[in-house]
């Protein structure tokens, strides 16, 4: 069960879906979890059962499709939990449309 003792991990999308099971799974075995994600309600919620389990985790909301998001996300990691060692990149958006119909603009993201 401490697998990842002493370890922080970051999870971009920790509040839902695959990575709110990613962030699970990381507090299991020991790491400290900061969980990056734009949807505060989920956030929140998948920190408070971690931290329910006696784990550690704290919730950042982020948008990482935003640099000063990031930033700002980045900072309070390394103020909460000094420098991150893992970075699971999970976040992501649906776009419904076809490659011809769908805009430079939704691609960047």
């Amino acid at each position: 069960m401490s697998k990842f003792k002493n370890n922080t991990a970051i999870v971009t999308g920790g509040g839902k879906g695959i990575g709110q099971a990613i962030a699970r799974r990381f507090a299991e075995e020991g790491a400290k979890v900061a969980i990056w994600e734009a949807d505060e309600i989920a956030g929140e919620e998948t920190t408070q059962e971690i931290l329910a389990k006696g784990q550690e985790a704290h919730f950042f909301k982020c948008d990482i499709t935003d640099e000063g998001s990031i930033q700002n996300a980045l900072s309070g990691v390394s103020e909460k939990f000094g420098t991150p060692d893992i970075l699971i990149n999970n976040a992501g958006i649906a776009n419904v449309g076809t490659a011809t119909t769908t805009s430079v603009e939704d691609f960047d993201k």
